[in-house]
């Protein structure tokens, strides 16, 4: 069986709003989790428990809820806190509670990174006040080792904003050997003597990084193409409106890579640009993953990024004729051949490529 066919750890996405607030269940049917753990004063790790299928609206870890939704949030988020039915809470111990999904890394999810996507807002009746502390995160357990924590990126929200939802994304690459390994990707709060601990989270996306990668060649460049940026644009196949739009930079090789997130598998147009060259079409076949070896020669001589080589062009070249790097008249566009001085060189290859359009 191919190792991309093995690969265990699907997309995941959610806004609650097609979840039963009422129900009892809601958040467990959808595969959500809890697990608390207990510390004393000091930080020292008394107990756990758990997992068990996340709660809908009890005192304890989470519930679905209204009310304080933006724009964005349709009506409905979760809402995490502390697990009030714990009485460890009257006896100054930190009760941790871990609201989270958790899926199992496969063979064929090592080197793919997976991004978290999530929008937050603190409650505005019960934030988080005192000794509490609340976060969003991803974690990678070996269950080999005890669970011991492998990976732990996370974003405190501890001091999220009462009135603004905002929006972040936490990362991870799956390493090698990390086969069997869980992955749980969600929230905690941490709190003691009843304090509040309300955050809300809605909008949750988990999935692999998309990335677009190939190589860019300039035609009559002699320069390095070492950190020269390119414009990147898809569209639906005989669109002009962009679907996504982004700059890149080349590495030494020519070589560039872009995450191009939430573009759905299918044939799309894709547009290459980068002054002083003509912007580059190509057919892109988008998949799950991205694309790679999406490769392409970029025609020399368009200093005004005017999508032609033309008269224009040679004007310019002529009038910063001589001037050179760290000149006051010296300019990357004029410099077509990327040699460190504006000569009869940057003028022959504008001359020989005008008339040249996009294409």
């Amino acid at each position: 069986m191919a190792a991309s066919s093995m690969a265990s750890l699907t997309t995941y996405s959610q806004n609650f709003e097609t979840l039963n607030a009422t129900a009892p269940d809601a958040l467990s049917l959808n595969g959500w989790l809890v697990y608390g753990n207990v510390f004393d004063s000091q930080g020292n790790y008394v107990y756990g428990y758990g997992s068990f299928p996340a709660p809908n609206g009890t005192p304890g870890f989470c519930a679905i809820a209204t009310g304080e939704a933006g724009a964005e949030q349709g009506t409905q988020y979760i809402n995490t806190y502390s697990d009030y039915n714990n009485g460890d809470h009257a006896n100054n111990r930190f009760i941790e509670a871990n609201i989270f999904q958790e899926q199992v890394v496969g063979i064929g999810d090592l080197g793919k990174t997976y991004r978290f996507d999530f929008d937050y807002k603190a409650s505005s009746q019960v934030p988080p006040s005192g000794q509490t502390t609340a976060r969003a995160f991803i974690k990678v357990l070996d269950p080999s080792s005890g669970y011991a924590i492998v990976a732990f990126p996370n974003f405190l929200t501890t001091s999220a904003s009462t009135t603004a939802w905002g929006t972040n994304s936490l990362s991870v690459t799956i390493g090698a050997g990390w086969t069997g390994h869980l992955l749980q990707f969600g929230f905690t709060s941490t709190a003691t003597q009843y304090q509040p601990s309300g955050v809300f989270y809605d909008n949750l996306r988990f999935a692999p990084l998309s990335v677009l990668s190939g190589t860019i060649s300039f035609n009559d460049f002699v320069g390095s193409q070492a950190g020269r940026n390119v414009s990147i644009v898809v569209t639906a196949v005989g669109s002009m409106t962009p679907l996504f739009s982004g700059t890149t930079a080349l590495n030494v090789a020519g070589e560039y890579s872009i995450n191009v997130p939430g573009l759905a598998a299918g044939s799309y147009d894709l547009y290459i640009d980068g002054t002083p060259f003509l912007k580059k079409k190509r057919s892109l076949t988008w998949t799950a993953s991205g694309a790679s070896a999406v490769n392409a020669a970029l025609v020399n001589g368009d200093c005004d990024n005017s999508g032609e080589v033309d008269a224009v062009d040679i004007d310019l070249v002529i009038a910063a004729f001589g001037a050179v790097v760290g000149d006051g008249n010296y300019s990357v566009s004029v410099d077509v051949d990327g040699s460190g001085e504006v000569d009869a060189v940057d003028i022959d290859i504008v001359i020989a490529n005008f008339g040249a359009i996009d294409n």
